[in-house]
């Protein structure tokens, strides 16, 4: 018989135009720290995703836990994109080479398919920020709630726990603020965070990477403590003398005045996991920018309860506390010693920011090699 033939479908070489479509849309996803994390190349017609190890190096996150679940996002946007011009996208992973900087991560093709959906969530990859105002929030009506838990129907290897109780949420404030506290006061974790601010905005459009400080929430006092806090021997003295409880309420603000957190969880840390995981969130967060509600990530949990099993930084009583927070955040949020916290998003109904933080110029980021 006739071989069966669909008419949807062409094998014609997508145009320079789409493919820089789809790559603009790509750069736009969100990362930790905002340190873009990929490299992208085009080479006749197909497209490869390659892991920039020199950006996403943090002494806290060895395993590259971040950069997986920001790479996630960033496949999604892809999605998205090519569904929007009528591309199916593809995709083969190449999970081992997520420490192999010269190696593709994913290689996509894409292929002209006109029976593929246009999702409503393709308007809000230019629109998704992330928001840290510390303004209280209105409540969210549980019909957006539903639509919001509904985003992640498809993603079955992730799960989602929404923590409203106030008191429930109290208790979180103080242990999420104190896992910043820890961060900001071990020698690594005050070099990493010291690096991935935009202290003016002379280097942060010199940079385009990392967070604008201007996006932060701070008072005027806050603000002054941490340009005083950048000094190492500062950070020193304060371990020395059980001090920088300040350091909480960057974290503490936020949360007590938030609606909700959303704590997406995976049963494991393979990196096919942390990818589809990321991939999850993205859709989640666009879901949550179509509804107007605003999203501040917080990664402590995550990479800090990830950390303590991969990691030489951290002093005896560091790695106790943490394990101890983990307990108690686990014990909170019931879920499975075994699973794994892949990002906290917080939840708020409140103005968006004016402010967003930049990105790198597309040509540092992305290669197109000419036949």
């Amino acid at each position: 018989g006739r071989p069966y033939y669909n008419a949807s479908v062409s094998e014609t070489e997508p145009s320079t135009s789409d493919i820089n479509k789809i790559i603009d849309d790509c750069l736009k996803a969100p990362s930790a720290a905002n340190n873009q994390p990929w490299q992208w190349v085009c080479s006749n017609g197909q497209l490869y995703l390659y892991h920039d190890i020199v950006r996403s190096k943090s002494s806290w996150d060895p395993n590259h836990f971040a950069a997986c679940v920001s790479m996630g996002c960033a496949i999604r946007n892809l999605q998205l994109s090519s569904a929007r011009l009528q591309y199916r996208a593809d995709i083969t992973f190449n999970y081992q080479n997520i420490n192999l900087p010269e190696e593709p991560l994913a290689s996509i093709r894409l292929v002209k398919d006109t029976s593929e959906k246009v999702s409503q969530l393709y308007q809000e990859i230019g629109k998704r920020q992330t928001n840290r105002s510390n303004a209280k929030s209105k409540s969210i009506p549980g019909k957006v709630l539903n639509q919001l838990r509904q985003s992640l129907n498809t993603y079955s290897t992730v799960d989602m726990r929404l923590l409203t109780d106030p008191s429930k949420k109290a208790n979180m404030s103080v242990l999420l603020g104190e896992l910043e506290r820890i961060r900001l006061l071990n020698s690594d974790g005050h070099r990493d965070f010291i690096n991935e601010i935009r202290w003016n905005p002379e280097e942060n459009q010199q940079k385009r990477d990392g967070v604008d400080i201007r996006t932060v929430d701070l008072t005027n006092t806050e603000r002054a403590g941490l340009q005083i806090g950048k000094d190492p021997d500062v950070i020193s003295l304060l371990r020395e003398w059980q001090m920088g409880s300040g350091f909480d309420k960057i974290i503490t603000k936020g949360v007590d005045n938030c609606f909700g957190l959303a704590f997406f969880i995976v049963d494991e840390s393979s990196t096919e996991s942390l990818i589809a995981g990321g991939t999850a969130i993205q859709n989640y967060w666009l879901t949550c920018s179509k509804q107007n509600v605003q999203v501040h990530p917080l990664a402590s949990a995550a990479i800090l309860f990830n950390t303590v099993n991969h990691t030489n930084n951290l002093q005896r009583d560091e790695l106790m506390r943490i394990r101890e927070i983990k307990d108690t955040v686990f014990g909170i949020l019931d879920i499975n010693p075994n699973q794994h916290i892949l990002m906290t998003l917080r939840l708020s109904v409140h103005n968006a920011v004016a402010v967003r933080s930049l990105r790198k110029n597309k040509s540092d980021s992305f290669i197109e090699i000419s036949k």
